[in-house]
């Protein structure tokens, strides 16, 4: 990973950010690709049984955890207990979240 690619703190706070959308439940790591276009995502799991065999589990998302500095786009989506912020640039994402009621 090069630290000079501002790339590299989209992705790391977008990782934390699916894991504090998904309240504690899923991370999404290992996003590439070129400029703006992403691609090849690995979804992990608490539950070992979803998104095949990439998803290491509990301990995948320990292990980011593990290696990740938040930055300073983390600290504007994310609170220290990896809950949401109120924050102007969510509001469109805090929407999108929210799952549909059932007919």
């Amino acid at each position: 990973m090069d630290p000079s690619n501002p790339m590299n703190d989209i992705a790391q706070a977008f990782s934390h950010f699916t894991y504090a959308a998904s309240k504690k439940k899923m991370l999404i790591i290992d996003i590439q690709g070129v400029g703006l276009k992403l691609t090849d995502p690995s979804i992990l799991s608490t539950n070992q049984e979803e998104f095949g065999i990439t998803n290491s589990g509990k301990l995948g998302i320990n292990s980011f955890f593990d290696n990740h500095v938040c930055n300073h786009i983390c600290s504007k989506l994310i609170t220290s207990d990896d809950k949401l912020q109120d924050s102007p640039l969510l509001l469109g994402s805090k929407m999108f979240l929210k799952r549909p009621k059932k007919c």
